[in-house]
């Protein structure tokens, strides 16, 4: 997997510890380890044979659902071969970015809640065996560093150094680190850090030039 893309695409961010927005759960069910790992009992049909999207499109049947919480991401880490990709996530089971997330949960299935943006949380039909990964959240304590940095790290390309709508210096095309600083004096600064530079950036996402804090850059 490669450390990091050229598209201002959550998945291609920084692959670092510090940009996880994901942590793995503990394998309660399993005696400990570090994720909540199930395999599907029943294959769920997201797409009919004449493509029209199934009656259970956002269903999974596991093995067990001991430990998994409402709110949890989902990433599927190995497919029974031939099943098609299954979720609208990273696709990333050690990174946890998912954006598949956990809607209900009962003692036999696990119901999805689809990406932003998307309608189903499964691209294709699920086979019996494939198994999926479930995490959660990290929780960063309020008012730390870590709490935006995922947030603040933003994709700049050569058309958004040129409209930068608030003074940031020392940037350059690439994965940036923006923080906003505010002196004794109330003067605002805004400080960055180029994480990776790229030659190629591509970006089609307007708001991704947005930190948590301000809109730093306009355009794509």
């Amino acid at each position: 997997m490669p450390s990091w893309g050229n598209t201002d695409k959550l998945a291609d961010k920084p692959h670092w510890s510090v940009e996880r927005t994901m942590r793995p759960g503990l394998d309660t069910a399993n005696g400990g380890g570090i994720s909540l790992t199930y395999t599907t009992t029943a294959v769920t049909y997201a797409r009919d044979g004449s493509a029209a999207v199934a009656a259970n499109a956002n269903t999974l049947t596991l093995n067990s659902t001991a430990g998994i919480k409402v709110g949890m991401t989902v990433t599927e880490v190995l497919a029974t071969p031939g099943s098609s990709n299954l979720a609208y996530n990273s696709g990333e089971a050690g990174f946890f970015v998912g954006n598949v997330t956990v809607l209900t949960v009962n003692s036999g299935n696990v119901v999805l809640k689809p990406a932003p943006g998307q309608t189903y949380g499964l691209i294709g039909n699920v086979a019996v065996g494939s198994t999926f990964v479930f995490g959660n959240a990290i929780s960063y304590h309020a008012g730390t560093y870590e709490t935006t940095y995922w947030s603040d790290t933003i994709l700049v390309t050569p058309t958004r150094l040129a409209n930068a709508t608030v003074n940031v210096s020392n940037t350059s095309s690439g994965w940036t680190h923006v923080r906003k600083k505010i002196n004794n004096d109330g003067t605002v600064r805004y400080m960055s850090e180029t994480l990776v530079a790229l030659a190629n950036p591509v970006a089609s996402n307007t708001s991704s030039g947005t930190t948590s804090n301000t809109q730093v850059y306009t355009g794509v």
